[in-house]
């Protein structure tokens, strides 16, 4: 006797999968697109250039969420919040903060931009990453720009980041087109 084998192929069909408490987890779109319900993608900027001659805090920021004139004008999931140049993380898990800032000045040495995440919400502890460039054409007007990222394993909603700036003379840091900050949740937390 012969027996054959036949391939039993069998769909199954969801919506959302979620967890035993209710809180959905993933959700399947009729066109078969699945998103992640508590990732986030949130990008920041401000709208005009801001001259400055001191070393401080980057209190600009506002979410580009809806900006017709940036490239991904819709954030993903619950935004993280910005008060005075700190932010706020949505919810617990693994973030990656990617900062790109522009430059410009006249008797400028050098520049450089940095990310603070501080897990108690005051900056007396956590973590900072910074990253500085040379501003060409020493003397007359030059531009620099610098692109880094940090990562933060955001374990509860004291976490806070802030941006900051540092120079050598007065300069001037570039608008929404050259200065970005995007904030996304790669992952649940470790």
């Amino acid at each position: 006797l012969r027996r054959e084998r036949s391939s039993i192929m069998s769909n199954l069909l969801v919506q959302n999968i979620k967890h035993t408490n209710n809180t959905t987890a993933l959700t399947v779109s009729s066109s078969g697109e699945v998103t992640q319900d508590q990732m986030t993608f949130a990008t920041f900027g401000w709208t005009g250039n801001q001259t400055v001659s001191s070393s401080a805090v980057m209190t600009w920021w506002t979410n580009l969420d809806g900006d017709a004139n940036i490239t991904f004008q819709k954030g993903i999931g619950t935004q993280p919040t910005v008060s005075s140049g700190v932010f706020t993380f949505p919810s617990t898990g693994m973030y990656e903060m990617h900062l790109c800032v522009g430059w410009y000045g006249t008797n400028d040495a050098y520049v450089g931009a940095g990310i603070d995440i501080d897990p108690n919400g005051d900056f007396s502890g956590g973590a900072s990453q910074w990253d500085y460039t040379q501003i060409e054409n020493y003397g007359a007007t030059g531009y620099a720009s610098l692109s880094f990222m940090a990562h933060a394993n955001v374990t509860s909603t004291d976490f806070r980041a802030r941006c900051r700036y540092d120079h050598s003379a007065s300069s001037s840091i570039r608008d929404k087109y050259y200065t970005r900050l995007c904030i996304k949740k790669i992952a649940a937390g470790q």
